[in-house]
């Protein structure tokens, strides 16, 4: 397997357990009482969105074999 291969496959399991996390936080940010929380949970859910809009980015540019 080459070097690119295993690039892209570790970006997109990166990616998947991004969304398992997005996931988590989402439903518990959902379930919570406390206004505060809640907020920073949300917040914690769109780094997760930008750090897999980068992961998307980068594997745009990676070179096809």
């Amino acid at each position: 397997m080459s070097d690119t291969n295993e690039l892209i496959q570790a970006l997109e399991s990166a990616e998947d357990q991004l969304a398992d996390a997005e996931d988590v936080v989402w439903n518990v940010s959902t379930e919570l009482c406390d206004e505060e929380t809640e907020q920073s949970l949300n917040e914690l859910v769109e780094e997760l969105w930008s750090v897999q809009n980068h992961i998307t980015e980068i594997k745009e540019t990676v070179p096809e074999e």
